[in-house]
């Protein structure tokens, strides 16, 4: 299978990014001095650039978490399961309001590898083409990217493999 990349997103929040970075440049652009507007476009190419690094690749077999300074390789030979993890929950007048989520790649003793966030993976067409390239990569990964969906532990994931296969 061809190179996957997945990242949050990346054009459409540049493009949000720079239209909120010029409207402030320009509706404060004789308050402040020159300096400070430089500073303002500055961050804002900060930002494009992570954004842009910021993703997860599949190819050849390998899962690659890229970040602005580095990246991490995980091969999906060493995978056994990847699952959406709810880090924590924000609550406005007793109802959710948001949740933050985490996608953790597991080995094959239930350890943690790896991690990436949810966002590089949570649209739908992003989320089928994740799933399969890593099945195309290792079709024996159990891969569950739903954030409502109570994952079962490891032991509980082998214990039912093991009875379909029995």
């Amino acid at each position: 299978m061809k190179r996957q990349v997945f990242n949050s997103g990346g054009i459409l929040r540049i493009l949000l990014t720079c239209i909120i970075t010029a409207t402030i440049v320009l509706l404060v652009y004789h308050a402040i001095q020159n300096m400070y507007v430089h500073l303002v476009w500055i961050i804002f190419i900060i930002h494009s650039i992570t954004v842009l690094r910021n993703r997860v690749v599949i190819k050849h077999g390998v899962l690659y978490i890229e970040k602005l300074f580095g990246s991490k390789e995980v091969p999906l030979a060493d995978v056994s399961q990847i699952v959406v993890e709810r880090l924590d929950t924000t609550y406005s007048s007793g109802k959710e309001k948001t949740a933050n989520l985490s996608v953790n790649i597991l080995g094959d003793t239930g350890r943690l590898i790896s991690k990436f966030p949810y966002s590089y993976v949570h649209r739908g067409v992003a989320k089928q083409r994740f799933i399969d390239a890593v099945h195309a990569t290792n079709p024996g990964i159990y891969v569950n990217l739903e954030p409502d969906h109570h994952h079962s532990n490891y032991k509980e994931y082998t214990n039912r493999k093991h009875q379909n296969n029995g």
